[in-house]
């Protein structure tokens, strides 16, 4: 929310006019350095919190429409840069200012490993931001009174031997300085794996701080996308009082870390806080394939209001439950009723339909193809029957299922596959009433019908010369919806 405000007060510097007839004020500024005296090299404005009107700020005094405002001044020093925010600026009446450098108390984050650099470090509220490359000389600063609707980060990455992600949100503006300097035993250390979706790709991981997992009511925070090799492991260690946000971007090449829906595949898991221990947290290992998990909000979702039944899913969801997307070669989402089809869209994401509201026998039908970017779950579907009326509005009672074998990375001979079912927005297992399981060796192309212990595992054999192992599966879960799942290249038979 930060970067949208800050972007429209950018957008609408020199083109947002107050009308003529509006009062204005005087506000007169002072600038001194740590020094005592008026400092030399200074970046200050101010925003109208009305308009989002952004306007610089100089030495001495400048005219301004009424209103309520925010002033920010980073003040430079020769060894010090300091950050004083005045969220609060009531401008009904003449005001002066000090902004005195020397009330601005240092900023100190260390992390374990002395060796360690900061390879992003970020102070930020909605109507500003300092970027550091050091904390060297930061210090900051409150002005003015505090209301609980500022809200503000601290924000650093460090590289070392290891990987640290620190970050600490506010609610009611910065504070006057800030110290911590955890302990290894204080800090979330996290085992990430990375897998790779075909040969010759390499990644970016993110790890994202937000407040939590509602992209619409929390705060997100700011991460460094930083290279990663595929296949590749590190250790990561989190703070504790902060959701995270882990982020993978899967990419053949690229001279700059790519926005998500630009990478070839994307992967990322729900906000949580992770509490101090040690945490596995794999990402891109098979089996990929469709999935409705809680992502945050907005969230994936199977759902029937009074007049449209509504599909959406992660399509290539890792082996591990991290939601994923990838870039298709082609796609498409349909709704039949009672077998007569009601409309279809493209894109195996899914779609939006217009439905009557009377009971009747739905199916949604998705499938996607990406075999031009992975070579593991090349090409996937899934399939719902279910009833629905529009007197049972919100989210269907639909699963979809989890093939979790053992596996080395993505690649195994597995005798037993393990499949379960899983509500959407639920990170529970649970067998299936009835399940089928069928097998292939040559990409689809013939089947071979497994036999399925307890209705929560298929026994895999394996024909010599087999290089990668598909899978298709049909299950009646507990509110006896069908489900019905393909994933072509499953896994290596390796």
């Amino acid at each position: 929310m930060r970067r949208v405000l800050l972007a429209a007060a950018l957008l609408l510097l020199g083109s947002a006019t107050p009308a003529s007839a509006q009062d204005t004020v005087l506000l007169t500024v002072h600038h001194i350095g740590r020094d005592g005296t008026t400092a030399q090299e200074h970046d200050t404005y101010v925003v109208n919190k009305e308009t989002y009107e952004l306007t610089p700020v100089a030495e001495g005094s400048i005219k301004l429409f009424t209103g309520q405002y925010a002033l920010v001044s980073t003040i430079t020093g020769k060894e010090n840069r300091d950050f004083l925010t005045y969220p609060n600026l009531d401008m009904t009446k003449d005001v002066t200012l000090d902004l005195d450098a020397r009330a601005a108390k240092p900023v100190v984050v260390k992390v374990p490993d002395p060796t360690a650099k900061l390879v992003w470090g970020d102070i930020s509220l909605p109507f500003g931001i300092l970027n550091v490359d050091s904390l060297e000389g930061v210090g900051i600063a409150h002005l003015g009174p505090r209301t609980k609707d500022v809200t503000a980060w601290i924000n650093t990455q460090w590289q070392g031997k290891d990987f640290y992600a620190l970050a600490w949100h506010f609610d009611d503006g910065l504070p006057d300085g800030f110290r911590r300097t955890p302990s290894h035993r204080e800090l979330a250390k996290v085992h990430a794996k990375f897998g790779a979706s075909r040969e010759g790709t390499m990644a970016y991981r993110l790890v994202v701080p937000a407040t939590g997992p509602s992209l619409i009511d929390d705060e997100r925070g700011s991460a460094k996308a930083m290279e990663v090799p595929l296949p590749s492991a590190r250790t990561e260690y989190y703070n504790t009082d902060t959701h995270w946000i882990p982020e993978l971007r899967e990419v053949v090449a690229a001279q700059e870390p790519p926005p998500p829906w630009e990478a070839d595949h994307m992967l990322h898991a729900r906000a949580q806080r992770y509490p101090a221990g040690t945490h596995e947290r794999p990402f891109n290992y098979a089996i990929a394939g469709p999935a409705v998990p809680d992502a945050g909000i907005p969230s994936p979702s199977v759902e029937r209001s009074a007049g449209e039944i509504s599909a959406s899913a992660r399509m290539y969801s890792d082996g591990y439950g991290n939601a994923g997307w990838s870039k298709e070669d082609k796609g498409s989402t349909a709704l039949y009723r009672d077998g007569v089809k009601l409309g279809e869209t493209e894109g195996g994401g899914g779609g939006f339909f217009e439905v009557p509201p009377e009971d009747s026998t739905y199916r949604i039908e998705m499938k996607s193809s990406r075999a031009s970017v992975a070579r593991l779950s090349s090409q996937v579907s899934i399939a719902w029957t279910f009833r629905s009326s529009a007197a049972q509005p919100g989210m269907l009672p639909v699963s979809t299922m989890r093939f979790v074998p053992k596996l080395d990375g993505n690649s195994g001979k597995p005798a037993v596959v393990p499949v379960f079912l899983r509500s959407q927005h639920s990170e529970i297992d649970r067998p299936a009433k009835n399940l089928t399981v069928d097998v292939s060796f040559d990409e689809g192309k013939t089947w071979t019908s497994a036999k399925v212990v307890g209705n929560a595992a298929a026994l895999i054999e394996y024909p010599p010369g087999a290089s990668t192992v598909s899978l298709r599966a049909k299950a009646t879960d507990w509110n006896s919806t069908m489900v019905e799942q393909t994933i072509i290249n499953a896994y290596q038979a390796g």
